[in-house]
């Protein structure tokens, strides 16, 4: 669905119908059917047709296809630009949570859960109130600091697609999250 809503995106930006050649190798692989047309004359392929259609309709925005914020689960995979790797003592993976219900922000900072609320309008986000469990978990109790910390400098937030970026106060990427789906 989200390649479909990707290519159509795609092809409506470009408005070229070379771009159904690459659409129409891409289906032909899992359709049984061959064509006859010859090279020079374009098949009235399904792709082809997406681009007539796309021409003519307005384009999707770029925010029709985001992630929302909210009710998301957020996988933590950068940290002040560096990767996050979980190591082999973590029982989860590092990720945030923002419940829009209850304004509830929840997560794994990688030891320990963590529990606050927060608040975003347009691309402002603040988290407060954050609160921990108190394992000690001695190999990633830095990189945990980190991100709680993260989460309480965040001031704005940007999402293209699926990828979630918090900055700081001085616009400064501090944290970047992949939608995870179960």
């Amino acid at each position: 669905m989200k390649v479909a809503i990707l290519l159509r995106l795609i092809c409506a930006a470009s408005l070229v119908v070379g771009c159904a050649s690459t659409s129409t190798s891409t289906s032909t692989s899992t359709s049984t059917s061959t064509s006859t047309s010859t090279p020079s004359e374009p098949s009235e392929s399904a792709a082809h047709s997406l681009v007539k259609a796309s021409a003519t309709a307005e384009a999707p925005s770029l925010t029709d296809v985001d992630t929302p914020l909210t009710n998301t689960y957020w996988k933590l995979i950068k940290l002040n630009g560096e990767p996050v790797e979980m190591m082999r003592s973590q029982r989860k993976e590092a990720y945030l949570q923002l419940r829009e219900k209850d304004q509830e922000a929840r997560g794994f900072a990688g030891c320990n859960n963590f529990s606050g609320t927060f608040e975003a309008n347009d691309s402002q986000i603040s988290l407060t109130a954050l609160m921990t469990t108190r394992k000690a978990c001695v190999d990633i109790m830095s990189t945990e600091g980190q991100f709680l910390s993260v989460l309480e400098q965040a001031t704005s937030f940007m999402i293209f697609d699926e990828a979630l970026t918090l900055l700081n106060k001085s616009g400064e990427s501090t944290a970047e999250f992949i939608a995870v789906y179960f």
